[in-house]
């Protein structure tokens, strides 16, 4: 009986400094940001993830994410801290925009991922130029993305120009995310359920999952970065060379192309339909 005693005792005082560790490294990581850095730090504070960790709601039909509307947090990023605020649609616009004749599509540059919504390209329209600027740019977001956006909210806006944002990297990630490019552009065209998929995204799930709860916290989101650090070196030094060669290589880019003019193409059309244009711009990075 002594033993187990023993046992009992010792195996509570371990649980017990383990807790406590657990619950000090909680506050640390909460009180203290800066103590991290790079991917660790993205890791912990990110708010790139799904709801109620994160600003996204994601719909598994077609496994795309939508930014959950009349939500605010602060994000962060790469070092950076922003105030992430939707409007009541999902888009990072003030809630009292009232015209919205210039609708703006791109990723994180037009989004204004590290900064404030007064320093967008957005409100600079508004504010200088006097254009009625409206966001639906979103961090990470490519033409599928932005097809779909397009498709579900435009009927509301019947804008005058829809501005779509293009970047080097968008051509990549088109092919890596759809597995054959040759069907992507019809499959999005006709194969999707805009109604229904309008319904799901106006009224999101607000259940929250066990996994949600265990990585609400700091240590949790900690131990995960730590693990997926594994490999990621030399898989971006990969991905640095696939960005290149899917455009480089005729191969590669001529499905891309028909990819980009069938969707760019169709979205011109539904545009002209409601009196309005597309432009395309296409963001060079030195």
């Amino acid at each position: 009986m002594r033993i187990r005693g023993s046992l009992i005792r010792g195996v509570g005082g371990v649980l017990f400094s383990l807790l406590l560790t657990l619950g000090l490294l909680e506050a640390t990581l909460r009180l203290a940001p800066g103590l991290l850095g790079g991917s660790l730090a993205n890791a912990v504070y990110s708010a790139f993830r799904d709801w109620p960790l994160g600003m996204y709601v994601r719909d598994r039909v077609i496994k795309m994410n939508f930014m959950r509307p009349d939500f605010a947090t602060r994000a962060y990023w790469n070092g950076y801290w922003w105030t992430h605020r939707t409007d009541a649609w999902g888009f990072r616009n003030p809630p009292d925009l009232e015209r919205k004749s210039v609708v703006l599509l791109g990723d994180s540059m037009i989004y204004g991922l590290g900064v404030e919504e007064q320093d967008t390209v957005a409100h600079f329209l508004r504010a200088e130029h006097g254009r009625a600027a409206y966001s639906m740019a979103r961090q990470g977001d490519g033409l599928f993305e932005e097809y779909v956006l397009a498709r579900l909210f435009l009927p509301r806006l019947s804008p005058e120009w829809v501005v779509l944002f293009v970047f080097l990297n968008d051509f990549r990630e088109a092919e890596a995310n759809q597995q054959q490019i040759e069907r992507a552009a019809s499959q999005l065209i006709d194969g999707i359920d805009y109604p229904a998929l309008l319904a799901r995204v106006e009224h999101p799930p607000d259940a929250i999952r066990l996994r949600d709860r265990v990585l609400s916290l700091r240590v949790a989101r900690l131990a995960r970065g730590i693990v997926q650090m594994v490999g990621r070196d030399s898989a971006g030094a990969d991905e640095g060379r696939q960005l290149t060669a899917a455009i480089l290589e005729d191969a590669r880019f001529a499905p891309l192309s028909a990819y980009y003019r069938t969707l760019l193409a169709d979205l011109a059309r539904r545009c002209r339909e409601r009196r309005g244009e597309l432009a395309l711009v296409l963001v060079e990075v030195p």
